[in-house]
């Protein structure tokens, strides 16, 4: 598991997380569905995101499903401005040796 819980943790149960540091076993406490997953997965259970190999929580509430999209978008966008940050800093790097 993460060294910090995300918010798709509190919506599961983690089962067993011994064997596989990346794939723990969880269970959602919606629809008490168990499977090998990380982060990703429970996301994509929770969400509904077909790409991730696994059933949308058919009851999970609305707003849990609106924070998790919320939270993606935000976290999306901070990952764009660190890779346009790195990839000035590089540019810079590279034309101050000219």
């Amino acid at each position: 598991m993460p060294k910090y819980k995300r918010e798709e943790w509190k919506h599961v149960l983690v089962l067993d997380y011994k064997d596989n540091v990346t794939l723990s076993y969880v269970s959602c406490i919606y629809y008490d569905k168990e499977c090998h997953g990380g982060v990703i997965r429970i996301r994509g259970h929770l969400h509904g995101n077909p790409k991730c190999g696994i059933r949308k929580c058919s009851k999970v509430q609305c707003e849990v499903q609106q924070t998790l999209k919320k939270q993606g978008s935000v976290r999306l966008k901070m990952e764009v401005r660190i890779r346009y940050k790195r990839n000035l800093d590089a540019l810079e790097k590279a034309t101050s040796r000219l």
